[in-house]
């Protein structure tokens, strides 16, 4: 009988480990997810400078980040001025070296720009790069700048 109750048990153990590996969904099989490391440095840190500047249409764009520094899952107000011509704008936030999804976010006018209050997800990256990236009317112009987030 107890050589019976440990064939049974091994058994069970390896046709348990058998259909674990047959029906293992295939984006586990070959888990390939790539992570961009090693960043090219970005013109202007977001992080440390009081605005960054982006040229759109021969005009410049600021944006500027506050509370400094930035830190994720706070709330942070991004702020853009020297848009113009941009009917119903919006800003879109995705991540460029990490898949976060889309964050999305209504500009609200304010004195000579548009504000937003945003959070902003965190990763296992010590590095995250996010666009910020403007639409008009729901649709994309071609205007963003990007931002590095350190944990």
């Amino acid at each position: 009988m107890k050589k019976f109750m440990i064939i049974l048990t091994l058994l069970i153990a390896v046709f348990g480990a058998s259909a674990y590996l047959f029906f293992k969904p295939k984006n586990l099989q070959n888990d390939e997810v790539v992570l961009d490391t090693e960043l090219t440095p970005l013109p202007c840190d977001l992080n440390k400078e009081h605005s960054c500047e982006v040229e759109y249409k021969g005009k410049k764009v600021s944006f500027a980040l506050s509370p400094k520094p930035i830190y994720t899952m706070q709330p942070v107000t991004v702020k853009i001025e020297g848009l113009s011509d941009i009917k119903n704008p919006s800003l879109e936030i995705s991540g460029v070296n990490m898949d976060m999804g889309v964050i999305k976010a209504k500009l609200e006018p304010r004195e000579n720009g548009y504000v937003s209050n945003v959070v902003l997800s965190s990763c296992l990256l010590t590095v995250m790069r996010y666009r910020f990236e403007i639409y008009s009317n729901g649709k994309k112009i071609g205007l963003f700048i990007d931002f590095d987030l350190r944990q």
